[in-house]
């Protein structure tokens, strides 16, 4: 085996070097990447809910305007508003399930009450408890637990409901040191 002169020896120590600095570029690269990218999901998010929001806030306004003076106006205006809702919640749900950790109770809760006004009951139970389980202090436990029993009380589970309305003001008394 031919020995290695100094020459070959640091051209060596230097191609493993910039072996190394590649490896670690390229590992940085990826983590700022998939940190960008959950970032943009995160802003797509906010602004979706957001759209949501607004959108049943101009089926509402359309209600006491036109509701009662001109029906079939409303009813078309409500069907549009109804059906940008559902592919907004859709996309909602799909950008939610891809950044779950960055998810919030209140998001949580959005997605939800937008499921329940959808009459997906189902599916809007599931986000009612995540909203729960995911809260990060006893004041959103109990917000989303509030939330939580007006959701059932339409649905006639009404124990449930008077349950759940307990353990929010449980929560809260219990966050202000108040005992019973």
């Amino acid at each position: 085996m031919k020995k290695l002169n100094v020459n070959d020896k640091a051209s060596l120590a230097m191609s493993g070097i910039a072996l190394m600095l590649s490896i670690v570029a390229y590992v940085n690269g990826e983590i700022k990447g998939a940190s960008e990218q959950q970032r943009t999901m995160r802003s797509q998010l906010t602004n979706v809910l957001g759209r949501i929001i607004s959108s049943n806030l101009e089926n509402t306004k359309a209600f006491r305007d036109a509701g009662q003076s001109d029906p079939f106006y409303y009813q078309q205006v409500s069907s549009i508003l109804n059906q940008q809702n559902a592919f907004l919640l859709q996309q909602a749900m799909y950008v939610s399930e891809q950044i779950p950790s960055l998810v919030t109770t209140v998001e949580l809760n959005t997605i939800a009450l937008a499921n329940a006004s959808a009459g997906d009951i189902v599916v809007a139970e599931r986000y009612y408890k995540r909203a729960i389980d995911t809260s990060p202090s006893d004041y959103y436990k109990s917000l989303a637990t509030r939330s939580y029993a007006t959701f059932l009380f339409p649905q006639r589970r009404f124990e449930e409901g008077r349950d759940q309305f307990r353990k929010a003001v449980s929560l809260l008394k219990k966050k202000q040191g108040v005992t019973s």
